[in-house]
């Protein structure tokens, strides 16, 4: 059965070529170990000294805040979607989520590209987005300081999707033009059906 073009279809997200948790791994490592440190060391060493309970507890509690994050954060990282339904484009990008309609992309100009070929949709200042290695999500301004909307695990074949409004979406999905060309037939529909 064919899919209508209000049925919701997603579209795979490429998989990474860098797992981004294993970067998460020491970001919140190094921390807890030298703040646990910290904790030992100021709070045994001080004008007043602690006792070691209360040294220990201090130390416990900040590892499980720490751990915490950590986990919030892999979970995070591990959020990423796209989905066409009802006319509207939905990309979720870890802590990130957006949700626009299919009439607000230039689709005659878009374009799947390797962004170390395509160097002027490549994000290069992060304004409030998530950047490490194998993910970008989130806001980001390219080198002309066009404003993009990004969910990229991979750079070699994006999809840049730019909007009529100004600025741009960058989506790394695993088959770009199907993609593409979804967009494409849902904005026929609309056209035909307004």
């Amino acid at each position: 059965m064919m899919a209508t073009s209000n049925s919701p279809r997603e579209f795979a997200v490429a998989q990474p070529t860098r797992d981004p948790r294993f970067v998460i791994v020491p970001i919140v490592a190094l921390p807890s170990i030298l703040g646990f440190g910290a904790i030992l060391l100021v709070g045994s060493k001080g004008p007043a000294p602690l006792p070691m309970g209360a040294i220990v507890l201090g130390g416990i509690i900040f590892v499980a805040v720490l751990g915490g994050m950590f986990v919030k954060l892999l979970g995070a990282v591990q959020r990423r979607r796209i989905v066409l339904a009802d006319g509207e484009l939905d990309v979720t990008a870890t802590l990130y989520h957006r949700k626009l309609p299919v009439a607000a992309f230039d689709l005659g100009n878009a374009k799947v590209v390797n962004l170390d070929e395509h160097d002027e949709w490549r994000p290069r200042v992060k304004t409030n987005g998530l950047g490490m290695p194998g993910l970008q999500a989130g806001w980001f301004r390219s080198r002309n300081l066009v404003k993009l909307f990004c969910l990229l695990t991979v750079r070699r074949r994006v999809l840049v999707l730019p909007e009529l409004g100004g600025g741009a979406t960058l989506l790394s999905a695993e088959r770009p033009q199907q993609l593409l060309d979804a967009l494409r037939e849902s904005a026929d529909a609309s056209r035909r059906s307004g």
